[in-house]
């Protein structure tokens, strides 16, 4: 990080949170680290008393925790997971429809054995539902070697997806022929129960195939 100027800092992006303090009345956070300093920024941090600021200068080869968390999202990601947008070096995965969580734990060891990079996610065969977090990366320092970086890509290229979400219109799912389970929630999660082998089919014997 360098130190710079507040008045020459728009479109570079902060190293350090703000905090903003009234004595007696508030204490929140003003900016966080991160942030890409814009010209209306600029009057509310002569406010807050900062003339000078951090930013991050990147160093060769070194990649910034924002980009690398979203390189390593997309990457680990297959079917049926949408993603956000980075916020200080994390991305969330979502489940972009209902269906049952499929993870490959020993890639998910590999990821989670690389410097600086961590990678969460909910259990395997577990139910998702549209919309739901079921993974989450986070890169922990301000950034990485773009080396480390890449070798992470390579793992989930070769190995991945790390995690995917199965439906009934998924090739590497499974069909479902109940037309009753088709319309319902529950119907729904009975099926992804009989699926993975939780409880017996309601429907006899042939109305779920993997």
């Amino acid at each position: 990080m360098r130190e710079v100027p507040v008045t020459e800092a728009v479109g570079m992006v902060l190293g350090h949170d703000i905090t903003r303090i009234i004595p007696g009345r508030e204490k929140c956070l003003a900016f966080q680290k991160g942030h890409i300093i814009k010209n209306e920024d600029v009057p509310q941090l002569l406010d807050l008393g900062k003339k000078h600021i951090y930013v991050w200068d990147p160093a060769p080869g070194m990649i910034h925790e924002d980009e690398a968390a979203l390189r390593i999202a997309e990457r680990a990601a297959g079917p049926g997971l949408t993603w956000d947008r980075p916020n200080q070096g994390k991305v969330n995965l979502k489940a972009a429809h209902d269906g049952l969580i499929k993870v490959k734990k020993d890639l998910l060891y590999e990821i989670n054995g690389t410097d600086g990079i961590v990678f969460a996610t909910l259990h395997s065969n577990r139910v998702a539902h549209r919309g739901q977090v079921v993974a989450g990366t986070r890169v922990i320092p301000l950034s990485v070697p773009a080396q480390t970086l890449e070798n992470a890509e390579i793992l989930c290229r070769q190995k991945g997806p790390l995690i995917f979400l199965s439906s009934p219109s998924s090739p590497s799912g499974w069909e479902w022929l109940p037309p009753g389970a088709r319309f319902t929630r529950a119907g729904f999660e009975t099926a992804l129960a009989v699926w993975s082998g939780k409880q017996p089919s309601p429907w006899g014997e042939g109305c779920l195939v993997r």
